[in-house]
């Protein structure tokens, strides 16, 4: 049996997924400028809030493809976060959309329900790597910070 709530908690959760997927790009693209241009060694509040909310304002499939610019990525990887990205754009616009009468119906119901957890399982693993990526990235600019300092 499938609840409203079901459906709702697994769509929900799925596009949590898709949130901590665009944050994680968010960190990496930051990581990525701060290689690039060296911005540790002379802080700028202004400059790194204006790239701050230039970041935040990426739509996830635009900070994808910044990322495929910036960073050469491995096929299995971009198929990852292409995958999630088809995945969130399902949930996010088309779900509820396309399925808006399926909700009343108990049998209909259990369909909305495994699409949204299938998107889950398409995007939880695309925002594992993109923290690895982040976290990756992140190292490289503080091991460059503390050899700048010495």
């Amino acid at each position: 049996m499938s609840t409203r709530q079901a459906v709702y908690e697994a769509a929900g959760r799925a596009l949590e997924a898709s949130q901590m997927l665009e944050m994680e790009l968010g960190t990496a693209l930051l990581a990525l400028d701060a290689l690039e241009t060296n911005s540790f060694l002379a802080p700028n509040a202004d400059t790194y809030q204006r790239l701050r909310v230039e970041i935040d304002g990426l739509t996830l499939g635009k900070a994808l493809r910044r990322m495929g610019k910036k960073l050469n990525m491995a096929e299995d990887l971009e198929a990852a976060f292409g995958e999630a990205l088809k995945a969130r754009n399902f949930v996010a616009h088309h779900l509820f959309k396309r399925n808006s009468l399926a909700m009343l119906d108990e049998g209909t119901r259990m369909e909305l329900l495994e699409e949204a957890l299938e998107a889950f399982e398409v995007i939880h693993p695309a925002y594992s790597l993109a923290q690895d990526v982040a976290v990756h990235l992140t190292h490289q600019v503080l091991q460059v910070a503390n050899q700048a300092r010495t």
